[in-house]
């Protein structure tokens, strides 16, 4: 979880120009839109900056515009050649090593519309609506946006909102009955109510602290599978991938705070070193490699 402004661009009338030269859109009306879209864009971010409201009409909601709501949503799912282009630049050129929504570390290799494109069809090519995100977080956030129950935004905006920044997981890990097990803790460094509440539901409806869980257990399962068949220092070889981290995802890159409790548990260390494999006898192939012609 981190706040990634240095992604936010100025750069959506191109978008927008890109997405409108193609043939399917010159055969609809949507130019006649162009403006009332370029209006709905300068207002993005008084939305985002809203937590308490749920989202105004789209200009798609209106009778005369209805048939042209998914017309335009194609402009994103069938990009012409030089939007399709920029959208893979967004989508993997962006230098982020773990989910800026949830902090799984994972390179994310798919855009999120933070505003779905399916309740406000006019930004579904904005820019800054399209967040990179992890293929974990992307079917459970999915269409969702505003919690009637809670009366509030169910998630932070990466581009827009400091508060991912002031979010701190805690993985503590123990030993019992010859196995680690795990508990999460999650706090903050902001001191408002509302974005504390705003906080736990982004936690809660991202299912973060399971899936931290399942995360760990896999971790942990995949160490000691490596030291039942190979000799090596557990120890060191936590404390290079711990090192590889900077200090901005000290607090909520999951490699890096799971490899951060593992290291400071003397008990679960111990618990590690004394895992070894049984001898075996080493089969080598020495038959010669032939490379492939493909």
């Amino acid at each position: 979880m981190k706040t990634v402004s240095s992604l936010l661009t100025k750069d959506e009338k191109k978008w927008l120009d890109l997405a409108l030269s193609c043939k399917k859109a010159k055969k609809t009306s949507l130019h006649n839109l162009t403006n009332d879209i370029l209006g709905k864009y300068k207002n993005y971010s008084y939305f985002i900056d809203d937590k308490e409201s749920n989202l105004p009409l789209s200009i798609f909601s209106i009778k005369k515009n209805e048939k042209l709501k998914n017309d335009f949503i194609d402009l994103y799912n069938h990009p012409t050649s030089k939007l399709k282009k920029i959208l893979m630049l967004k989508r993997r050129e962006h230098a982020l090593t773990s989910c800026p929504y949830c902090g799984n570390p994972t390179i994310p290799d798919t855009l999120d519309h933070f505003i779905p494109k399916d309740l406000l069809a006019e930004y579904s090519i904005f820019p800054n609506n399209l967040v990179p995100q992890c293929r974990a977080c992307a079917p459970i956030k999915s269409n969702k946006y505003y919690s009637n129950e809670n009366n509030m935004v169910m998630f932070a905006h990466p581009f827009y909102t400091s508060l991912l920044d002031d979010i701190v997981i805690e993985i503590v890990s123990n030993v019992k009955d010859d196995n680690i097990i795990f508990q999460v803790q999650f706090s903050t460094r902001s001191q408002n109510e509302l974005d504390k509440l705003m906080t736990v539901l982004h936690i809660k409806a991202l299912k973060i602290k399971e899936r931290i869980l399942i995360y760990c257990d896999k971790e942990i399962k995949k160490w000691i599978r490596k030291l039942k068949k190979n000799n090596f220092d557990i120890e060191m070889v936590l404390t290079a991938r711990y090192s590889e981290h900077d200090e901005h995802e000290m607090r909520s890159n999951w490699e890096y705070v799971l490899y951060q409790s593992l290291l400071e548990n003397k008990n679960v260390m111990d618990f590690l070193k004394s895992i070894h494999p049984k001898d075996q006898e080493v089969i080598n192939d020495v038959r010669e490699l032939i490379v492939l012609d493909v």
